[in-house]
């Protein structure tokens, strides 16, 4: 696995002469940044009260459904699965 972000990166750098041009790309075509989970969550929250319906619909209201159902899979997948399976849900 190292090895294949290792060579990801390596493309990066060989085509745009930065290994983190897709994180730039993220940022300015789409907003979209690495940070906290929990920030990400309180920011697809707040989009529901002030974007226009399109965009509340998607962010503010799909994005938290889908997250309350890997949370709902992950607590089954711990009562009810090996706990490899558990811990690997909860670090996703």
């Amino acid at each position: 696995m190292p090895l294949g972000l290792v060579a990801y990166l390596a493309v990066n750098y060989a085509v745009t002469g930065d290994s983190l041009a897709f994180l730039h790309l993220e940022r300015e075509h789409w907003f979209n940044a690495l940070t906290t989970p929990w920030r990400g969550i309180g920011v697809s929250l707040a989009v529901a009260g002030y974007a226009d319906a399109s965009q509340a619909a998607m962010i503010g209201m799909q994005v938290p459904f889908f997250l309350a159902i890997g949370l709902a899979g992950t607590i089954a997948g711990a009562l009810f699965l090996r706990p490899s399976y558990a811990v690997w849900m909860a670090i996703n």
